[in-house]
């Protein structure tokens, strides 16, 4: 399908939903996208989520403590115009996918990283997922109506939002 991502290559490196969102857009919209998984990437089988966000995807199992698997690693990037990951700082420096590492292979490359709690500061490091994000934020706290007391939001709000952003 024909779309304004056309001609665009993308690799999804992403293990949440913001990535997984992001990437599964930008396929409807017309880029290759190449989901990359290591082959000890815990395994959740076939998923109705799965069928959802890796739809339109092609997928490729690299496995980075090999040679090999770091030099097909940088010949996707090579060959890429964005990546996505949304790992922890340490973790995407120890897979050889920290924008350092990434942009000496391919300078041209839209590096697009969604941590958590941000790629600096204090919280760099620290997991997290839509609910603690979401209530960091104070989405939650605002959700309580007149009683004021905060209200978990099941909608996914801080993942699909962050997807929509990186997608315009």
């Amino acid at each position: 399908m024909a779309g304004p991502y056309t001609d665009i290559r993308v690799l999804d490196f992403s293990r949440d939903m913001t990535g997984r969102y992001a990437t599964m857009m930008m396929a409807d919209m017309g880029a290759e996208v190449i989901r990359v998984e290591s082959p000890d990437a815990v395994s959740e089988g076939p998923n109705q989520s799965n069928r959802l966000f890796d739809r339109g995807k092609k997928s490729i199992f690299l496995d980075l403590s090999e040679p090999s698997g770091i030099k097909q690693l940088a010949n996707l990037l090579k060959s890429a115009d964005m990546m996505f990951e949304t790992w922890l700082v340490s973790e995407a420096k120890s897979a050889f996918l920290d924008y350092e590492t990434v942009s000496s292979i391919n300078p041209s490359l839209i590096y697009c990283s969604t941590p958590p709690y941000g790629d600096t500061g204090p919280m760099a490091e620290i997991p997290g997922d839509d609910g603690t994000v979401g209530a960091f934020t104070g989405i939650h706290e605002g959700q309580g109506g007149e009683t004021g007391t905060p209200l978990f939001v099941r909608l996914p709000l801080v993942s699909y939002g962050t997807a929509f952003s990186i997608c315009l």
